[in-house]
């Protein structure tokens, strides 16, 4: 494994934890969990769209998707930010 591949799976593995630890205090789960998936979805692809006037290409693709929608917009973040690594 490269150094890329372990820093995005301690990553993952960081923000996963802390967004199960945030949903199991919520006091509407399902709600949280709802527009956690939806924002992460949304948002997406505009930050597809401002990197890429950067010169930083996000692919969309199931794995982006599925990161964007466990996580919500953490996980975008986490996207965003790794592109440019």
């Amino acid at each position: 494994m490269s150094t890329f591949e372990i820093v995005l799976m301690i990553s993952l593995i960081i923000l996963f934890v802390i967004m199960c630890v945030y949903y199991s205090k919520c006091k509407h789960k399902f709600i949280k969990i709802l527009f956690g998936f939806c924002s992460g979805i949304v948002l997406l692809y505009p930050v597809k769209l401002i990197l890429s006037s950067f010169g930083h290409i996000i692919d969309i693709n199931i794995i982006t998707i599925s990161i964007s929608a466990i996580l919500g917009i953490p996980g975008v973040a986490l996207i965003a930010a790794l592109s440019f690594l």
